[in-house]
């Protein structure tokens, strides 16, 4: 994929609902992609959150033909970008297109002021998020995405938080350091609950997990 970007024939494009012809015949790409790698989502839904003009969709283009995209939508007032549709076209899975396409975005929230990603991910998903620094743990108060987001059944929040000038295009430093920030907030909330529980039922505790 790397080479593939370096010679030229892999691109990223930001597509929104403008008008322009280009962007309607990506977005009916788009669209495709969308609705044969998510048999189960209602083809209406899917057309409607594509061509919505609150959305954008970040494409991979592969020698000018789209492959890929990510369907998101930006609240500016809430620092959050909620990621809807993420898929890649089946011929070119396995190259990296997906965790690509949330690199490419994270550059995008840096440049726009956007403190974190939201995203419902299905069952079989959790686990290639978290590869990309989402955590099932969310640190965002409640009231700053609870009335903003789509909630989805069968699935599970995940956050990833946007480090403000991380290199996100140079992937496999920047992964480390984002797995390492989710191993932590796992062991301080695991840290959290088990201090709450002593707290109850041994009485008062004092140790480092106070200061948490």
């Amino acid at each position: 994929l790397r080479e593939w970007e370096a010679s030229g024939k892999v691109e990223y494009v930001m597509v929104t609902n403008d008008g322009r012809e280009r962007s309607m015949e990506l977005l009916v790409h788009l669209r495709g992609i969308f609705a044969r790698q998510l048999p189960k989502m209602p083809q209406e839904y899917i057309m409607r959150m594509v061509f919505d003009r609150r959305h954008r969709t970040l494409a991979a283009l592969k020698d000018g033909r789209v492959v890929g995209g990510l369907c998101h939508r930006h609240f500016a007032t809430q620092r959050f970008y909620e990621v809807v549709f993420l898929c890649v076209q089946r011929s070119v899975q396995e190259n990296g297109f997906g965790g690509r396409l949330l690199s490419q975005l994270k550059v995008w929230a840096q440049r726009e002021g956007v403190d974190n990603l939201l995203t419902y991910a299905d069952d079989s998903a959790p686990k290639f998020f978290e590869k990309q620094g989402f955590t099932r743990e969310i640190t965002m108060p409640v009231a700053q995405y609870r009335d903003y987001i789509k909630t989805y059944t069968s699935s599970t929040l995940m956050q990833c938080y946007v480090h403000p000038s991380a290199p996100y295009l140079e992937e496999q430093s920047v992964l480390r350091k984002q797995q390492q920030y989710v191993l932590t907030v796992a062991q301080l909330f695991y840290a959290k609950s088990n201090a709450t529980y002593l707290r109850e039922h041994q009485g008062p505790i004092h140790d480092a997990v106070d200061v948490l």
